[in-house]
């Protein structure tokens, strides 16, 4: 063996020494000397500081001190003191950095104390420490406290369930007893039925009995199966076999005190129950070729369609009027009588009556090729129908002009007169040449209360001369421009001088009578004559129009801007404002004032040339809008069954932009929904193409991320071009396809890729880069870069982001209101338009022409005066320095409503700003601390 060196042994003893220095937890120890005579007691203190700052470690202490030297693992650091926090709820977050900052800042602790770094906790000392330690043990003693609280009550806790059971078990048998009662009490109801109801089958096997001679019915037999009807328990269940057909509608008669024997009255209206619709192949005309149409029976009316999508149709009925026969498998139905019957010469009129059932519009040819059971179904509802048409033709209404109801019966026997006098009357050609040589005809005019308007030649009625049915027309007034010559010097304007004598002129007037296609003019030099007539007119339409309605007056259909629609019943006393609530109630929609009822039409016949309008919450719809679309129905399509679906519609959508916090996830769909609604119908105006490319990414991406999870939501998403050439149509405005219809193939493709390209490189660019801040930055890049700042980038932020920006658009998000502006010069009608981004004119018209806007920086103050809102504000004009203050005088019933919205605008804006402003000030001095 080799004796071991002294560097060997040294090596070893050194090795034992690191071995031992390191499982042990290790300080760093300075001895210094407290004086130079080596005596106890001396402290020198000029001594110690000498070596203290001759050994350093002043220095040491002081940058310990200014810097952060106790640290602690963060993972460990936040499952130890979590129990310290307030709102435990208010830690979640993504990371354990996130969430160890959040429970800091909730515990108080000086910001400028700690840092929080990616595994480690940097604090200054161990006074936090100790402050938390003591937070902590307060904390879990509460826990404690309330551990013992609840195992001291669990004794009597468990006493009173045995008493609270015992309660339930009593409960339970009342209510058993109690049911057992009720079912009782429905089931003897019940049996009492099905014996009425037996006793009806059995009737009516009786009455088919009787149209059908069979001698295997013998009385036996017959006696056999109604008994089984009747009783089925005790001779046993037969068969029944109706023939189904319907009975003819009747009126039960009833006589009213004081009348003559004579005098018949019918005390309630009949309704029309038939209905039916089919595709049959169809001749128009005896001589005419036959073609394949969609046929629609309803209140009365047969109406053909080109098909079932579109509902165009081609021609329509009036089964009141008209006969139906059968010849060799088809149906041929004659109509007597047209909507508009005029008198003409005997030479026209037998010529209409030759060329009409032949090859003009009176007779119409069902077949039915290689379906036998079609045409009889069809002539048996025909019949019913016809039947149900002359019955409620004839019906006569009662009409109270003076606004007192009357629930007396009406006499159904004579037809009474409503109003009658003389007017002036013109029915326009098929021509231009027609109507040059059609003028103005005075005839006495007599309006029933059947419906029927008549005229004669005079006032004695001998010969009439036509009528019309007025529940199938729709009352126009009609607003005559008259040019008048200027005023000479000295003469009074329309002033007439005959004979030296001086007379006035004065205007008259006139209104149309539309259906469909079909106009009838009336007018009168006397205006207020023709106001008579007019206010007359109005109010026995809106009478007649419930004989045969076209949209239901029991049912309200409102359609969601998610697509779906929702059915929920309708009364006489249903307002806009209940609907709202009663919607908002069903999807779950916290924020009820911010929603709004919208009735669209598919053509702009709302007055000021619209085809949008927000009903008021006050408004009644079975009264006014349903009466409403009764009067639009009318004038548009005339005499039909049927209106396209989305003729007329309400819509709920969102009118305000406040967007409070409290939403729930069907209400942030919805909004979602309207907000790429506005996008593509064209609500959404920018001038910068850019933002539409980047709001269509936004949008692409909340798509693609709603059916990931989680996992794969992490994973970065990345989009090439040619991706999305085929979806496109689901994310642009859609006027920019119907122009591009218009071009050749090869630069259609070519722009598609061209919007496919800028889309994928906005995806690209708001999804995966950093956004630098740049004064050229869009709107839509500014509130992504916020967002990105504050929360990950997901599908929720996505809709967020989405709604956030449409919503600054003038006409989206926003309250809509008719109003007339006053100046010094005329009266306008506009379109006032109320929204976050401040108050927006626009010229009314199918297509809104922007006058104005307004923000809040422009508006000063506001006030309602009765139906005047008044706005004062500051302007520059372009060409000028000095700024001017005007006021803007606009006349509307809704100017309480408006000057609400303005000043909640006004207060969001304001916080929004205020925000801002604390969030500069704070990101400012974060860059001075880092200087």
């Amino acid at each position: 063996l080799k004796k071991k060196t002294v560097s060997k042994t040294f090596s070893e003893s050194l090795n034992s020494l690191m071995e031992k220095l390191r499982a042990t937890e290790h300080h760093y120890i300075r001895c210094l000397k407290p004086n130079q005579t080596l005596k106890p007691g001396d402290w020198d203190n000029e001594f110690m500081f000498k070596q203290l700052a001759y050994s350093g470690t002043l220095e040491v202490t002081q940058i310990r001190k200014a810097g952060l030297n106790v640290r602690r693992p963060l993972k460990h650091f936040y499952q130890y003191y979590k129990v310290c926090a307030d709102d435990p709820a208010a830690l979640r977050a993504g990371t354990v950095t996130k969430r160890a900052e959040l429970l800091l800042k909730q515990l108080s602790v000086d910001e400028s104390k700690y840092r929080v770094g990616k595994t480690l906790l940097f604090l200054q000392n161990y006074e936090i420490i100790d402050q938390l330690d003591k937070v902590r043990e307060l904390r879990i003693m509460e826990y404690v406290i309330n551990l013992q609280s609840f195992f001291r009550m669990l004794r009597d806790y468990r006493r009173y369930r045995i008493i609270y059971r015992a309660v339930l078990r009593m409960q339970g048998f009342c209510k058993s007893w109690e049911i057992r009662r009720a079912y009782n009490e429905v089931r003897g109801t019940a049996k009492l039925f099905q014996r009425y109801a037996r006793t009806y089958l059995a009737h009516q096997k009786m009455l088919d009995w009787k149209d059908v001679d069979d001698p295997e019915l013998t009385p036996a037999k017959k006696r056999e199966i109604l008994l089984k009807i009747l009783h089925p328990k005790k001779h046993g269940a037969a068969r029944i076999g109706l023939s189904g057909r319907r009975r003819p509608m009747r009126l039960q008669p009833a006589r009213v005190m004081g009348d003559d024997a004579d005098d018949v009255e019918y005390a309630e209206m009949p309704k029309f129950a038939v209905s039916h619709e089919g595709w049959l192949h169809t001749k128009i005309g005896k001589w005419n070729r036959s073609e394949k149409l969609y046929i629609s029976l309803k209140q009365g009316t047969l109406t053909i369609f080109e098909d079932h999508e579109s509902l165009t149709p081609v021609l329509s009925y009036n089964l009141a009027v008209c006969s139906l026969k059968s010849e060799d498998s088809k149906l041929v139905l004659t109509r007597t009588e047209k909507l508009y019957k005029h008198k003409v010469r005997s030479v026209r009129e037998i010529g209409r009556r030759i060329k009409g059932p032949l090859w003009g519009t009176d007779c119409v040819v069902l077949e039915a090729e290689g379906a036998p059971d079609v045409l009889p179904k069809w002539a048996e509802r025909l019949e019913e129908s016809i039947a149900e048409a002359k019955l409620v033709d004839a019906y006569k209404m009662q009409v109270n002009l003076d606004g007192q109801d009357e629930d007396g019966p009406v006499n159904q026997k004579v037809a009474q007169v409503i109003k009658e006098g003389y007017m002036r009357k013109k029915k326009p050609g098929n021509s231009k040449i027609q109507d040059l040589k059609r003028t103005w005809e005075r005839r006495y005019f007599v309006l029933y209360n059947d419906g029927k308007l008549k005229y004669y030649d005079s006032r004695a009625k001998r010969d009439e001369k036509g009528s019309l049915d007025l529940r199938f027309f729709s009352l126009q007034e009609i607003d005559e421009d008259v040019e008048v010559d200027e005023e000479e010097e000295g003469e009074e304007k329309q002033a007439l001088k005959v004979q030296n004598q001086f007379f006035r002129i004065m205007k008259g007037k006139q209104f149309a009578l539309n259906s469909g296609k079909h106009v009838f003019f009336l007018a009168s030099p006397e205006r207020e004559v023709c106001d008579e007539w007019i206010q007359t007119l109005q109010t026995t339409l809106a009478i007649l129009y419930q004989k045969s309605p076209i949209f239901s007056q029991e049912f309200l259909r409102v359609c969601m801007m998610d697509g779906t629609f929702m059915t929920m019943p309708m009364t006489e006393t249903t307002k806009c404002r209940d609907v709202i609530r009663h919607l908002c109630k069903k999807h779950a929609l916290n924020n009820e004032t911010e929603w709004g009822l919208l009735e669209i039409w598919d053509h702009p016949g709302l007055p000021g040339g619209l085809s949008e309008r927000k009903l008021p919450n006050e408004e009644l719809l079975l009264d006014q809008t349903t009466l409403a679309w009764e009067q639009a129905a009318r004038k548009r399509y005339g005499l039909v069954s049927l209106v396209p679906m989305n003729a007329f519609k309400l819509v709920l959508r969102k009118v305000t932009s406040l967007l409070p916090q409290a939403r729930t996830k069907k209400e942030q769909h919805l909004e979602f929904c309207q907000a790429l609604a506005d996008l593509r119908e064209g609500r959404f105006t920018v001038p910068d193409k850019t933002e539409i490319y980047e709001l269509a990414a936004l949008a692409i991406f909340k798509d693609l991320h709603e059916g990931m999870s989680d996992e794969e939501q992490e994973e970065e998403l990345l989009l090439e071009e040619g991706q999305l050439t085929a979806q496109l149509h689901h994310y642009l405005p859609n006027h920019w396809f119907k122009a591009l219809e218009m071009k050749r193939g090869a630069l259609q493709k070519q722009q598609l890729s061209d919007w496919d390209a800028l889309i994928v490189h906005s995806f690209n660019e708001l999804t995966r880069s950093e956004l630098v801040e740049s004064e050229s930055m869009s709107q839509v890049r500014r509130i992504v870069q916020a967002f990105r700042m504050e929360t990950e980038l997901n599908s929720v932020a996505a809709t967020r982001m989405f709604i956030e920006r449409v919503r600054l658009a003038p006409l989206c998000f926003s309250a809509q209101f008719v109003a007339e502006m006053w100046s010094v010069d005329k009266i306008l009608k506009v379109l006032l338009v109320i929204n976050y981004g401040g108050l927006h004119i626009y010229r009314l018209g199918p297509n809104p022409l922007l006058l104005s806007t307004f923000d809040f920086n422009t508006l000063v103050s506001w006030q309602s005066m009765n139906d005047m809102l008044i706005i004062n504000i500051i302007y520059t004009t372009k060409f000028e320095v000095t700024k001017r203050r005007e006021k803007l005088r606009f006349l509307t019933r809704e100017s309480i409503h408006m000057k609400t919205l303005l000043s909640k605008y006004a207060e969001a804006v304001l916080a929004d700003l205020i925000k801002r402003m604390k969030q500069r000030e704070l990101q400012n001095q974060q860059e001075e601390e880092e200087d």
